[in-house]
């Protein structure tokens, strides 16, 4: 996934030559060929051409261009299906980018030295108007609207979701999904403050994770100990940051929240030999947020069941324990417990306050020797103690061990029956 020069993980050899990107001719001739067809789609004729680590498109005269993401790296593994889509994705890019391209080649290609004062003389009078006029027109502009989701947008999210639905339906059965099955998944750290008050979406030390954790939009991964990860910036990367407390009749809500990575950010944790770059961004937030529970997986991202439970964590072993069956099984489908403790007597809706306060009363009982028997079954580990932090970690091979250890838990501490 590195997108700098060079050599990505699992890029064969002869993809470089002296240090620099060089792609076997066919592969950059079939990118090349797949481009300029999805351009065509988009009204768009023009010659496509890879330089390094960017592919261009000349308009006579006028170019656009787009960095080549990390997936080409994997090109050869791909299917075709998953082939057109990417060359789909580069070509919006440089559709996008043509008309900001053409509008800076036409002004450098004018000299004219009447509109060149002409121009200065607007700016400067166009700025006293602004410092002038801005308070009132502010007040009075209309708010912002969101640019209109396109058809092929839909049809994009669509075929996302559709892609997520029958990878998650092979984990179910246990597969090992890996980086060309990414496609409509996003990768989630869920994080609770047992005891806190403040609401973790707003915490300041966020800042030095997340570019902007208040952008509903989501915005770029910045953390300095995550260097490679922070390299990792196209139109499809970013991070939201979404409070998500546990909240229903008992009690009073506690802080919770969710850390999501999108689009290219998601590859890493398909890959066995860069998960471990979640843990430890995990680790981080648990320390800079005061978390007593955390919890990484992976979920699509159109459905809110979540799969591919990774590494989870709490104070001591009960509290581990409590990451797991909250994160993982009160989000299965269906949930490892069983309805009278996911909502008070007499209710039918699922009460996350209820749910948690049976969990963390079941999960005093799971001492060390019972967590290394089931964990054990599904070749997982558990590190650490209490004071220091304790540690689940599940092995990339089989996406549904954490699952079947979540569902095992409950039954041995008797969440499961009613």
């Amino acid at each position: 996934m590195n997108e700098g020069s060079g050599r990505g993980p699992g890029t064969p050899a002869e993809w470089t030559q002296g240090g620099a990107f060089s792609p076997p001719l066919e592969t950059e001739l079939e990118l090349c060929q797949l481009v300029n067809e999805a351009l065509g789609r988009f009204g768009v004729s023009g010659r496509v051409s890879i330089e390094g680590r960017e592919i261009r498109l000349d308009l006579g005269g006028r170019r656009s261009r787009a960095a080549l993401p990390g997936w080409l790296d994997h090109w050869p593994r791909l299917d075709d299906t998953i082939r057109k889509h990417r060359a789909t994705e580069l070509a919006r890019q440089l559709a996008q980018s043509r008309s900001l391209d053409s509008v800076r080649s036409g002004a450098q290609r004018s000299p004219n030295w009447t509109w060149l004062v002409a121009g200065l003389s607007a700016l400067v009078l166009g700025g006293a108007a602004y410092l002038w006029l801005s308070p009132r027109s502010q007040a009075s502009a209309p708010p912002p609207t969101a640019a209109p989701v396109t058809d092929a947008a839909r049809e994009r999210e669509a075929r996302n979701a559709r892609v997520c639905e029958d990878t998650r339906a092979r984990v179910l059965r246990g597969a090992t999904v890996g980086t060309t099955e990414t496609d409509g998944w996003v990768v989630e750290i869920w994080g609770m403050q047992r005891g806190g008050e403040a609401l973790l979406a707003a915490a300041p030390a966020l800042g030095q994770f997340v570019e902007d954790p208040a952008r509903a939009g989501g915005s770029q991964f910045i953390w300095k100990d995550e260097p490679e990860l922070a390299k990792v910036i196209d139109s499809s990367t970013r991070v939201t940051v979404s409070d998500d407390p546990v909240s229903g009749s008992a009690g009073r809500p506690i802080p919770a929240l969710r850390v999501t990575f999108h689009g290219n950010f998601v590859e890493p944790y398909f890959d066995p030999e860069q998960r471990s770059r979640f843990y430890h961004i995990a680790n981080g937030l648990a320390a800079a947020l005061q978390l007593t529970h955390v919890g990484v997986y992976a979920r699509c991202e159109a459905g809110r069941t979540h799969h591919l439970g990774s590494w989870f964590r709490g104070l001591d072993d009960g509290g581990a324990t409590v990451a797991l069956l909250y994160s993982l099984g009160t989000y299965a489908e269906p949930p490892h417990l069983a309805g009278a403790f996911l909502h008070a007597p007499g209710e039918a809706a699922l009460d996350r306050s209820v749910a948690l306060e049976n969990i963390e009363r079941a999960s005093t009982r799971a001492d060390r020797s019972l967590l290394a028997g089931v964990l054990g079954r599904q070749s997982a580990m558990i590190t650490g103690k209490r004071g220091d932090g304790v540690v689940i970690t599940f092995p990339f091979r089989d996406g549904h061990r954490a699952s079947r250890a979540s569902r095992e838990l409950a039954r041995l501490l008797t969440l499961n029956s009613d």
